[in-house]
């Protein structure tokens, strides 16, 4: 499903994309005519033209107002699923931005021995963030820097195994009992982004961006009713871990983002 949708988003994107194809004057033997050479003048005066609209600074009709956009990237994340975006620039230089995504993809692909669980993950991410757009060489004000808060919510479950009746001196038990817990985890932090957002289209109407941002996030979850201290997680492929989760703690952010959008 998030491959058709990434697909589909992609197509969108495509639709008012076009080629310019140049006419190639007529080949002839000897010296050029007097078509060759107005051709050639409509193609220098073409080209001119092109120049002078990429060297124009975009008007502010374009670069403010409301934009709806989508990350294509937050469909590959570890607790992945759709996003959507409402920016409003009332400036050239300035915008707000409010994100939000339904979370239904789990990419962990373990601790789900019986394959019971589908989907593993539901929740919901929100990021408010404040941008500003530099106005660059030819005022198209593409680059920009932005700061953001960022609140995630997703559930999950999570299959633990508990030797029963251990020995903790001889590593020997009785046996083995598989559970399932009820795992919630939250996460809330701060990013700085620096990303590019360009147009396409005669109108400018579509949209594209990129972003690569550092930050912190704080990290914590809880389980349904409490696990036994000897139990740990298991994949398919028999490989565990009984190192005890992180909780309760600081670690980095690193915020990547591809997004196509379009500009009302």
């Amino acid at each position: 499903m998030k491959h058709l949708y990434t697909a589909f988003v992609c197509l969108l994107m495509a639709v008012p994309a076009f080629a310019q194809r140049k006419p190639k004057p007529d080949e002839k033997n000897g010296e050029p005519g007097i078509t060759t050479h107005l051709v050639s003048y409509a193609h220098r005066k073409h080209n001119d033209a092109k120049a002078e609209k990429k060297a124009r600074p975009l008007p502010d009709s374009i670069l403010t107002g409301w934009r709806v956009s989508s990350n294509l990237l937050t469909l590959h994340h570890p607790d992945g699923g759709i996003s959507a975006a409402v920016e409003y620039r009332f400036r050239p230089s300035w915008g707000v931005l409010l994100e939000g995504g339904w979370i239904f993809i789990d990419e962990k692909k373990l601790y789900n021995m019986r394959g019971k669980f589908t989907p593993k993950a539901k929740g919901y991410y929100v990021r408010p963030e404040i941008r500003y757009y530099m106005p660059g060489r030819h005022g198209k004000y593409r680059l920009f820097f932005s700061q953001d808060f960022f609140y995630r919510k997703v559930s999950f479950y999570e299959e633990r195994i508990e030797r029963i009746n251990a020995d903790p001196t001889g590593g020997m038990y009785n046996y083995e009992k598989l559970s399932t817990y009820g795992k919630t985890k939250e996460t809330f932090g701060t990013d700085t982004k620096f990303g590019f957002q360009t147009y396409f289209g005669n109108d400018h109407r579509v949209m594209f961006e990129v972003y690569v941002g550092l930050g912190v996030k704080y990290r914590k979850f809880t389980y349904d009713r409490p696990v036994p201290v000897n139990s740990y997680v298991e994949d398919r492929n028999y490989n565990f871990d009984d190192a005890p989760d992180r909780n309760n703690i600081w670690d980095g952010a690193f915020p990547v983002g591809l997004k196509l959008g379009y500009r009302f």
